[in-house]
């Protein structure tokens, strides 16, 4: 570097370099290098930085080595400009962008196309919008708690074995002979009610509190009870029309057989002379009007009259006398069947008309059915 300082200090006093640095050589004397000048390089905001100056070979200009800056700039200092962010594009490019990927990773995670949907929202909102979205699923997991399933799109469903039992003990319930109404909150309160006492059904403790899963369970009942109603109609219809074909085994021991041991599923219950005549009531009052929507009204107003005379007179064994009677005529007309006169209600059938005797399940909430009917 010796060379290389002589020729700076002799800058002042000379107007081009030493005949070693002729211009018309245009190189540099070998084992020599170029010398570097430290400056002080002020920079915005009162801050201050380093840097060289560097002479570089084979220039283009004769007579004069070129120097070349080597700057280390500092970083800013600068609140307001630190705090500025550089926009690389524009709002509307970015979401163009990053929308473009939804289709790709929808596919992959196999999402619904709700979730799909729900993706393609979050990607085109901003940022300060995104934030709050993911805040807000942290929290809906949260409340879930740890019986909210794995996923936040996993949705408790009413049990297989759940299910089984409801379709079961709807049928027992609209089976039994003490029931007062066949459509409304009665019948569906029972049935929820002995929701409530099984624990066997594989249901969640304290499944009556818990809002969601108590609704699924309703509407599941509901479904159920409607379903049975249906069959049951099914069921006594073809047979008061066989009447005018001279079809044989329309008696209503063999009805009633055939009810007790309809579906998938054993219902467990004997055929009865009780059973028989709420049967025969059924059919009696399916004679006057089979086709009509109206027929489950038409029956729970015959019982409602029925229990309010009983009432009127202070006279419960009004109610047995009329089916009695009601099973006589059914008898006359489609035969008698079998003899069943020692048979016994069985355990579930007790289990049932007690419920019903007791008003245990009056108070299970139901909400509103769809007649109206306050639960």
């Amino acid at each position: 570097m010796a060379a290389g300082s002589n020729w700076l200090d002799s800058l002042n006093g000379r107007s081009s370099p030493p005949s070693e640095y002729d211009s018309t050589a245009n190189n540099v004397p070998a084992g020599d290098t170029y010398p570097e000048l430290e400056l002080a390089i002020h920079c915005s905001e009162g801050t201050t930085g380093t840097g060289s100056l560097s002479p570089q070979p084979n220039s283009a200009l004769r007579g004069v080595s070129p120097i070349t800056p080597a700057i280390n700039w500092p970083q800013h200092t600068s609140t307001q400009e630190s705090a500025t962010p550089i926009t690389l594009a524009s709002g509307q490019k970015r979401q163009a962008s990053a929308l473009q990927f939804v289709d790709v990773h929808a596919f992959a995670k196999k999402l619904k196309p709700n979730d799909k949907a729900e993706l393609a929202k979050f990607v085109a909102v901003s940022p300060t919008e995104r934030t709050v979205m993911q805040h807000a699923l942290l929290l809906q997991i949260v409340a879930a708690g740890p019986g909210g399933g794995s996923g936040s799109h996993t949705v408790w469903e009413v049990p297989k074995k759940a299910k089984k039992n409801l379709d079961k003990y709807a049928m027992r319930i609209l089976l039994s002979t003490n029931l007062t109404r066949y459509k409304g909150s009665s019948p569906t309160k029972v049935l929820m009610g002995m929701v409530k006492t099984k624990n066997h059904w594989g249901l969640p403790t304290n499944v009556e509190s818990q809002e969601d899963k108590w609704e699924k369970l309703l509407a599941c009942a509901r479904d159920c009870l409607t379903q049975r109603q249906s069959a049951i109609k099914y069921m006594v219809c073809p047979i008061i029309e066989s009447l005018d074909s001279k079809t044989t085994q329309r008696d209503i021991v063999t009805l009633c057989t055939k009810l007790v041991n309809y579906g998938h599923f054993k219902t467990d219950i004997i055929v009865t002379p009780q059973l028989c005549a709420r049967i025969a009531y059924l059919r009696a009052s399916l004679k006057n009007l089979p086709r009509s929507s109206d027929y489950w009204k038409t029956v729970d107003d015959g019982l409602q009259k029925l229990h309010d005379k009983a009432k009127e007179v202070n006279d419960p064994s009004i109610i047995t006398k009329r089916f009695v009677t009601i099973l006589k005529d059914d008898r006359t007309l489609y035969g008698s069947g079998k003899d069943i006169q020692k048979a016994i209600p069985s355990t579930s059938q007790k289990e049932i008309e007690d419920a019903n005797n007791s008003g245990t399940f009056t108070n299970v909430p139901v909400g509103t059915d769809d007649n109206g009917d306050d639960g």
